[in-house]
């Protein structure tokens, strides 16, 4: 698969890119990094194997946008043509027909048809790459599965592109696969695989949504807030006790609260509006984390039970099942106890946790916050944290 191929050929240079990226440069700095971009360019098109897919050219210049090397495309396309010029002229003539037949049909004028013929092709050309760009999602959530590692989508894609935007990546979940869907419905619509491909897709979307949800920022401010004179004073006033940063935290997190508005009971949401009690900072961030895993365990609870239903409904009809209803309860189960282990983990480290059912509107409890900071004092002592954790900067910012 190309993508993958041109990750796999970009991976060793991702640590020296990161001294460039996102950063106000100088003028050395500058010139540094554009002779490393085109160091990489020129290994991925004096590659025997990448040079021999017609759609290099194409895919290459998307990857040097998503993971930021280039501005645009057309800096990409700028950064190709000059170091294309620097290779072998027997690597040249790999491109020489492509950029041939470019030309030629600028300016000339086409049938319909056969201009039906080639936006068909171009069209599939670019449902293909998705075909594969899934394909390898999908590769790395079910290869963490078995490592007993669960991801959802936004981390699977994280995986898979590393330095990937975040905005880039929402949009590779919901607007681009949204828009892939419906044509690869039609396009593949015989094609068993295909179809399990784009469900299993279409599933982990949900899960995402479920476990990252957000909500529309004109309603955040009264549903959430941190700038309580009071924490504000208490956190002051106790921080010399601590060597880690102390934060006022929240039961209820931001996307549960959305929720609640959305099915109705802001005034619900209205009351885990202020922080309930004083944390870490390293504490509060690995609650993030928590709530991520509890969330995601819960979807997949929610998805074991429809099958249990279908599974004892078509069992009570005589059908024999791949998967019978004993061995799902028992998948339930393992879900259970991750789901208790959890909230064993938060009560543990003095954290609490609020999640809202999306459809019943009803509040699950988990962990438990301490009585006094004595007790996070003690537990400090006992189990040092340092700041940050495994939640990247975008999740922590998101709730």
């Amino acid at each position: 698969m190309l993508i993958q191929k041109l990750f796999l050929k970009l991976q060793p240079y991702f640590p020296k890119l990161a001294r460039y990226i996102g950063k106000r440069l100088g003028d050395r700095e500058v010139k540094e990094f554009y002779n490393l971009k085109k160091q990489i360019t020129k290994d991925v098109f004096s590659d025997s194997e990448l040079i021999k897919d017609k759609d290099l050219i194409k895919e290459y210049k998307n990857v040097l946008v998503e993971s930021n090397i280039v501005p645009t495309v057309d800096a990409g396309k700028t950064l190709i043509k000059r170091v294309i010029k620097t290779l072998p002229p027997n690597i040249q003539q790999n491109y020489k027909d492509v950029k041939t037949l470019t030309k030629k049909d600028i300016g000339k004028k086409i049938s319909p048809e056969e201009w039906k013929k080639r936006s068909s092709k171009a069209v599939i050309t670019k449902l293909e790459n998705a075909k594969q760009e899934y394909e390898a999602v999908r590769d790395v959530i079910l290869n963490a599965s078995k490592e007993g590692k669960n991801l959802h989508l936004g981390e699977a894609y994280e995986s898979l592109i590393p330095n990937l935007k975040s905005a880039t990546k929402h949009g590779k979940i919901f607007e681009k696969f949204n828009n892939n869907y419906k044509k690869m419905m039609e396009v593949y619509a015989d094609d068993p695989e295909v179809m399990n491909l784009l469900n299993f897709m279409a599933k982990q979307q949900l899960k995402y949504k479920a476990v990252t949800g957000r909500g529309p920022k004109s309603v955040s401010s009264a549903i959430h807030t941190s700038k309580i004179r009071k924490w504000k004073h208490m956190r002051d006033k106790f921080q010399q006790y601590f060597d880690d940063p102390l934060e006022a935290e929240h039961i209820m997190m931001r996307p549960d609260k959305y929720d609640l508005v959305d099915i109705g009971e802001s005034e619900i949401a209205v009351r885990f509006r202020e922080p309930d009690y004083l944390t870490t900072k390293a504490r509060n961030t690995e609650k993030n984390n928590l709530v991520t895993n509890i969330k995601k365990n819960i979807f997949d609870k929610k998805e074991l039970i429809k099958d249990l239903e279908f599974s004892l409904e078509q069992q009570s009809k005589g059908v024999v099942v791949n998967r019978t209803p004993e061995t799902i309860k028992s998948e339930i189960a393992i879900l259970d106890a991750n789901i208790e282990a959890i909230g064993g983990r938060a009560e543990n480290l003095g954290l609490q946790i609020a999640i809202t059912d999306r459809p019943t509107g009803k509040i699950k409890y988990y962990g438990k916050p301490y009585e006094s900071l004595v007790q996070l004092k003690k537990s400090l002592e006992t189990e040092p944290f340092k700041d940050g954790g495994f939640a990247s900067i975008e999740e922590v910012l998101e709730y």
